[in-house]
């Protein structure tokens, strides 16, 4: 994981892939 990742983004970029995955079913 790069380091000028933050927690927050790295939360914010799971839930939007959930959200992508959630609308394509």
């Amino acid at each position: 994981m790069a380091e000028g990742l933050k927690f927050k983004d790295v939360v914010i970029y799971f839930s939007q892939k959930e959200w992508e995955c959630l609308h394509s079913a």
